[in-house]
């Protein structure tokens, strides 16, 4: 970043990647002061104001309505995802009057947002010019730690891969619904999602889909038969990830960003144990869904 000084006095950095300032050569207070701060403070007229600044970039917006929040009580919400960028705010040569903020605690408190439990089903529908309407299906499910998550990964395999899986077997091959169909749980740190998508035929109705999908996973049946191809799979899949340093990485560099590899080691174990009763007692939860429909304007 190169530091370029504005007509009014103050600094600004021009960036490298995109090749402009972040601020007007007019001035970096002087733009944020007219632009933002002064039209805002303008209109509302409250004593609490929440304000959402996309995004934090040098600060600017952030310090000066501070400084001139007058009596009003400010909660200011300004992500960056530049972190190197504030980082290097740090040696930053701000204004002067920038000085009389002082911060009032001594750590950053760390914000934790955690997906609320479903009260229910939910259906948006998105228009967009598209030939053909596509569907996706979420679940909510435990997180990557839950004794439920090797089952339903392994569920995922019997739903959707190959072309003896039940959905495709279902919706591409007998009923013709749609050309293509996927399955994947969504392991995460919190609570993660079971994801159905799903593309229709031409002149299939999305809801028609949406339809098939949810009886389907509401009653599906598990042979003994498709355990064993299952595990046998699974075993294969897992020594070919094996092969090269790259997917090692990526496989155990998973597990440890999200704190705890213990899940991994002990999937073959879970997955060698598996029944078809277990698979089954996953339709536990396919009860409560969030449905994204994507059809023609």
């Amino acid at each position: 970043m190169q530091k370029v000084t504005t007509n009014d006095g103050t600094l600004t950095l021009k960036s490298e990647k995109y090749n402009e300032c972040y601020h007007s050569s007019e001035g970096a207070v002087t733009e944020t002061l007219y632009k933002h701060i002064y039209p805002a403070f303008s209109v509302v007229d409250k004593d609490e104001i929440k304000i959402l600044d996309i995004c934090f970039g040098l600060g600017y917006n952030t310090f000066l309505s501070i400084l001139n929040r007058g009596d009003k009580k400010l909660k200011i919400y300004s992500p960056e995802f530049d972190e190197e960028l504030v980082k290097s705010l740090k040696n930053f040569d701000y204004p002067k009057e920038f000085e009389k903020i002082k911060n009032s605690k001594k750590t950053i408190p760390q914000v934790h947002q955690i997906e609320p439990p479903f009260d229910g089903d939910k259906k948006v529908i998105i228009h967009k010019d598209t030939e053909v309407e596509m569907v996706a299906i979420g679940y909510q499910i435990p997180n990557f730690k839950h004794k439920d998550i090797s089952t339903l990964s392994a569920l995922s395999e019997l739903l959707s891969v190959g072309k003896s899986s039940i959905l495709n077997k279902k919706l591409i091959f007998e009923k013709q619904l749609v050309n293509h169909i996927s399955v994947y749980p969504m392991d995460n740190i919190d609570t993660g999602l079971f994801i159905c998508l799903a593309v229709c035929n031409p002149n299939v109705k999305g809801e028609t889909v949406e339809k098939e999908i949810k009886k389907i996973l509401q009653n599906y049946k598990i042979s003994k038969k498709e355990v064993e191809k299952l595990k046998l799979n699974t075993k294969y899949d897992f020594i070919s990830s094996l092969e090269s340093s790259e997917s090692v990485a990526q496989l155990f560099g998973n597990y440890f960003a999200k704190g705890d590899i213990t899940p991994l080691l002990e999937y073959e174990e879970k997955i060698n144990n598996l029944t078809p009763t277990q698979l089954e007692e996953m339709k536990k939860y396919f009860k409560k869904s969030v449905t994204v429909i994507l059809k023609k304007e």
